[in-house]
């Protein structure tokens, strides 16, 4: 079998394991699309920072692990739609996108508005299904 090339423009439907209402018509419904490999690659890129002092060049280098950043960005980026999502007072949270440049190239991405509005483990969750569309199938792999 051949590597098939990423499907860019099609997105998929998501349930939440922690949404109490998943498998019901109640569920919140999260529309993920598959992020192309430069900004995927871009994004995990960021995991990880090497620190030096300019002024102690000399001293330990330190490094910072940045995963709870990664899959904020990831899920900016990834996230298409979201359907059902309420705020406090039964509200529903409008999806909204904005224009972003990164890495020289222009790209819609998800709102701080409505994304600062998700759980964090929600977040890392949905980053986490993002990503499995831009791995290898197991046929892909076996090759």
């Amino acid at each position: 079998m051949a590597i098939r090339a990423l499907s860019l423009t099609s997105t998929r439907r998501y349930e939440s394991k922690y949404d109490p209402a998943r498998g019901t018509p109640d569920a919140t419904v999260f529309v993920i699309g598959t992020l192309d490999s430069r900004i995927y690659g871009r994004l995990r890129d960021l995991a990880t920072r090497v620190n030096v002092d300019r002024n102690r060049p000399d001293d330990e280098v330190s490094t910072s692990v940045n995963l709870a950043e990664v899959a904020y960005e990831t899920v900016a980026y990834g996230l298409r739609g979201i359907e059902r999502f309420v705020d406090d007072a039964g509200d529903e949270v409008r999806f909204r996108t904005k224009r972003r440049y990164h890495g020289g190239q222009h790209y819609d991405a998800v709102d701080d508005e409505v994304l600062k509005q998700l759980p964090q483990q929600v977040i890392s969750e949905l980053a986490e299904e993002i990503g499995r569309d831009n791995e290898l199938t197991e046929a892909e792999a076996k090759n």
